[in-house]
């Protein structure tokens, strides 16, 4: 950028990034809406409140205001991910599930969202920019699923697995349930597709992740309980028998008090 470049362009605020903020989440919800290909700025300014004017004072162009979009959905990406990873602390096993949680969280994949990132997909292949964002954003989450998965390998002596082979599976899994989401998104489960995640892993490192259930337990665990409940019912009918008789006894001293004297 040269100087007559740097003096024409508008210093950054907080009201001004605001605004452009607004914008953004305005284009998210008009790509939900409209589709990328038919999105308009008029789109963008109805769906934020304000008139186009606004809209062009901030983005001159939609290209413009696409590829702010673009870059404020990898950032916030990245942003929380980084936020999942340290809250999880250092184990391997730890920060995975994180993962799962985090590609599941609501303020990640709305349907909304997930709309826009498939729409930035599909234009990546004939957009270089975006591609090379893209590119950049899925290399650097693949290397560190690959990363965890390597420690898991060699935390449990699994020789025999590829980090970089588990890493593909997972992350395949994790967009294929995004793909769900958006194609039927009343009928997807989120704890259903978490659940699917820790099934999968579970299967690669039993040692950190939790199974299903053993065959039967629910039903031996359900057996138990009306077992003892059962158990607890005979010894009430017990008590309350023995009450009764106690009461029958009180009951018949009283209404012959001279019984037992010797006259």
């Amino acid at each position: 950028m040269n100087e007559n470049q740097a003096a024409n362009t508008p210093r950054s605020t907080p009201i001004r990034e605001a605004r452009q903020r607004q914008l953004i989440e305005a284009t998210i919800s008009a790509i939900g809406r409209f589709g990328y290909a038919k999105l308009t700025l008029n789109h963008v300014a109805s769906l934020a409140g304000l008139s186009p004017g606004i809209v062009n004072f901030h983005f001159r162009t939609k290209e413009q205001l696409l590829a702010a979009t673009l870059e404020y959905l990898v950032e916030e990406y990245e942003a929380f991910w980084a936020q999942a990873a340290e809250k999880a602390g250092a184990s391997a096993a730890a920060k995975i599930e994180a993962m799962i949680e985090f590609d599941f969280d609501p303020r990640v994949s709305s349907l909304e969202k997930v709309a826009v990132w498939f729409a930035f997909w599909a234009e990546a292949q004939v957009n270089p920019s975006y591609r090379e964002r893209v590119s950049r954003l899925e290399a650097r989450y693949f290397e560190d699923t690959r990363a965890l998965f390597q420690r898991l390998i060699e935390e449990g002596g699994f020789h025999g697995l590829s980090a970089d082979a588990v890493a593909y599976g997972f992350n395949a899994m994790l967009d294929g349930f995004l793909n769900d989401l958006m194609i039927d998104p009343t009928s997807f489960d989120r704890e259903e597709a978490k659940r699917i995640c820790r099934l999968f892993l579970s299967g690669l490192f039993p040692r950190h992740f939790a199974g299903p259930a053993p065959a039967g337990s629910r039903t031996a665990a359900v057996e138990a309980l009306r077992a003892l409940q059962a158990e607890r019912a005979d010894v009430l009918a017990q008590l309350e028998e023995r009450e009764r008789s106690l009461l029958d006894d009180l009951a018949r001293e009283r209404s012959d008090p001279g019984e037992g004297s010797t006259g």
